[in-house]
């Protein structure tokens, strides 16, 4: 069953005669028949049903003309969770000891359910308090306000551009979220200043990446983020900071984010500057192609920008064609 509407479920259903194939089809519970299924938690016998009388549940079994069922509920924390069916085309006997065999199937399936449900939701909460800290770090200057979720969201793009598997792609999430964290030790008289930064004021700055390397090093599952943290100001041809980095020595992750973060930066307003346009901050990370960034890096960027263009227009057009209803195709008004 779906977890926010309980009334929904994704049916499974396989024969045992048959060649194998695995049938999926979605199922809508009336409330009537949930409220069945959660009067009779252990199991529910239902015998030479008719076609007209057969519950939303068991009609992808009826259909295979199955005609009485075996039914067993799986609930968790009181909440109807899954059903284990089994249809017969004639029932000629079910023994006490079947129905505890399957119970028990049913129990494992429920604890199964139970884990994976503890997982999504732990991941949830994993993913909710990292968001909430990259808003809490965004939040310290109302000039960078969601800074690092659009970074992020562009860092993504260009990861699935780049055909990252998914475990580089949760790397970058994870690390693009907190890319800023060691602005926390950055006072807020340099962040939010009107004027170009003295020599003092860039060395203490830039201090932000070893300081946001630091508060996450302790943690272990953020260990393969911190190149991300640490490098994505290092140039690709090593006049970068903190390290003088250059080429592949700078992390994917490091390589990605210096080209979505500075695209985010430039087209953001600053307190010192305007945000430029799009078009003018896309030329930015082309001309800096090989100096501040990876050429390969920068194609995925170009790609993903290309394929935003492209939506634009189609939005653009169906909304113009939304704006005329009636209009033969092709028909031109003058």
């Amino acid at each position: 069953f779906d977890f926010d509407d309980p009334r929904k479920a994704r049916t499974y259903l396989e024969a045992i005669d048959g060649d194998g194939d695995l049938v999926i089809e979605t199922t809508t519970l009336t409330d009537e028949e949930a409220e069945e299924l959660r009067d009779n938690p252990e199991s529910l016998l239902i015998s030479d049903i008719s076609d007209e009388a057969t519950p939303s549940y068991l009609q992808a079994l009826a259909r295979h003309g199955m005609r009485s069922f075996l039914v067993l509920p799986i609930v968790l924390k009181e909440n109807l969770s899954g059903i284990i069916c089994l249809g017969y085309v004639a029932l000629r006997g079910l023994s006490q000891e079947d129905v505890q065999q399957v119970r028990q199937v049913a129990d494992q399936v429920a604890v199964a359910l139970s884990n994976a449900r503890l997982i999504e939701e732990l991941d949830q909460l994993n993913w909710g308090a990292l968001r909430a800290l990259a808003r809490a770090i965004d939040a310290k200057s109302p000039w960078t306000s969601g800074h690092s979720e659009r970074v992020t969201e562009m860092a993504l793009k260009i990861g699935r551009v780049m055909n990252l598997s998914a475990k580089e792609l949760d790397i970058l999430h994870r690390g693009g979220l907190l890319h800023d964290i060691g602005k926390i030790g950055t006072p807020v008289s340099i962040l939010d200043k009107p004027a170009r930064l003295t020599e003092e004021e860039f060395r203490t700055m830039r201090d932000h990446v070893r300081i946001g390397a630091r508060i996450l090093e302790p943690i272990t599952a953020f260990k393969d983020a911190l190149p991300i943290v640490l490098e994505h100001h290092e140039w690709y041809n090593g006049k970068g900071y903190p390290a003088g980095l250059a080429g592949e020595q700078i992390s994917l992750g490091g390589r990605i984010f210096a080209v979505a973060d500075v695209f985010d930066a430039v087209s953001s307003a600053r307190p010192y500057r305007s945000g430029i346009p799009p078009q003018k901050a896309i030329d930015v990370i082309t001309n800096d192609s090989g100096t501040q960034f990876d050429p390969k890096v920068v194609r995925a960027f170009l790609e993903v920008m290309s394929q935003e263009e492209g939506r634009s227009q189609a939005d653009t057009a169906q909304d113009r064609s939304a704006a005329a209803p009636g209009m033969p195709a092709g028909s031109l008004t003058m």
